[in-house]
């Protein structure tokens, strides 16, 4: 059945590719996706973002960007965002935007190894053989826990500040 089952994905293109040769412009139609998302959650019963993108590069840091506002936003809406730290074998920084405050940053662990782009400012490690699948399982993962917790009435309060923070 796969997983979350039977909860529901939207795909929203919102870049001109996953892999991004500079962050200027990119960042203001993911940034507008993301307030599309914010302003629709409700309504579309959204728990969730996989974001896709990534530029390749190894950031120590978060890049100021006008996708700081719609990731703090989501956030706050109890919205999980995450993306993949990266694919090229980078140890000393990840892919931005899993770089961001308020935008998890998911690396993989394959064959009982961190594998693919880490830094300490990698949140979570799962094991896939890329990051770009590691980080779709993360999100799957926390639209499961998010159901679990609305079904059984689980008071996350005490674990976090927001059900993205309680779920990690």
């Amino acid at each position: 059945c796969g997983i979350a089952y039977r909860n529901r994905t939207a795909q929203i293109r919102a870049c001109t590719i996953v892999h991004l040769p500079q962050i200027q412009g990119e960042d203001v139609t993911l940034a507008r996706a993301l307030d599309w998302v914010a302003e629709h959650a409700e309504e579309y019963h959204i728990t969730a973002v996989n974001l896709s993108a990534l530029d390749d590069r190894e950031h120590t840091e978060p890049v100021p960007t006008v996708l700081d506002a719609p990731l703090r936003r989501l956030r706050e809406k109890n919205i999980w965002v995450s993306a993949p730290c990266g694919n090229n074998q980078h140890t000393a920084g990840i892919s931005w935007p899993a770089c961001q405050e308020n935008c998890y940053a998911i690396g993989s662990v394959w064959q009982e190894k961190v594998y693919n782009d880490r830094f300490h400012n990698t949140d979570l490690l799962v094991h896939a053989q890329f990051t770009s699948s590691s980080n779709a399982y993360a999100a799957a993962c926390y639209m499961i826990w998010r159901e679990a917790v609305e079904k059984t009435g689980f008071d996350w309060t005490k674990y976090g500040a927001t059900m993205p923070e309680a779920a990690m």
